[in-house]
């Protein structure tokens, strides 16, 4: 049995992991948290009512970073399993990326064609995806599994310069703002 904890517009702050850069919207840290202490208040009362449950972390957009920092942050959020993203941008460097695969073994990143967001930060200022990029074509009918690099030029990649932010507000024809994740 799985249960999800989804996340679709939050604000997010600088969180500390040592020797890692993650992006950040809002200096305040009181603020990100209160949000960490609703987030693992909410993991438990899933594992309370669900006991044995597979935790899913899962969001989209900004709400897929935050799902992002909450599966990085396993041992604190309580054993979250995997890490379900859509459109989610790149979170923090290659240093956090490994951190992350440490702790969450399933990652799947869905991108939709020419979806913009999963393209900041850029490449250019060290920020990079975690693997298993699932690319879907323009009518999300077909897709690739990208190679495990998190940065497939084959891919999304493939697009740069030319991406969309109309890929990135409609997923299997749902505006992001729906039930996708």
């Amino acid at each position: 049995r799985e249960q999800k904890i989804g996340f679709r517009t939050y604000l997010m702050t600088k969180y500390l992991i040592p020797d890692v850069k993650i992006a950040k919207s809002m200096p305040d840290f009181m603020l990100f948290s209160f949000y960490k202490f609703l987030i693992a208040s909410a993991i438990e009362k899933l594992k309370q009512n669900n006991p044995g449950a597979k935790i899913i972390s899962t969001g989209s957009s900004l709400g897929a970073a935050l799902a992002t920092i909450v599966a990085s942050k396993s041992s604190i959020y309580g054993n979250v399993a995997e890490l379900h993203t859509f459109g989610c941008p790149r979170v923090g460097d290659q240093n956090f990326v490994q951190y992350l695969k440490s702790k969450i073994s399933t990652i799947k990143r869905v991108v939709h064609n020419r979806d913009i967001v999963p393209h900041v930060p850029l490449l250019t200022q060290n920020f990079v995806h975690p693997s298993n990029e699932i690319f879907f074509d323009e009518n999300m009918e077909n897709y690739k599994i990208c190679n495990d690099s998190g940065e497939d030029p084959s891919c999304s990649n493939s697009f740069y310069p030319n991406f969309s932010i109309e890929d990135h507000i409609s997923y299997w024809q749902k505006p992001t703002t729906s039930e996708i994740c």
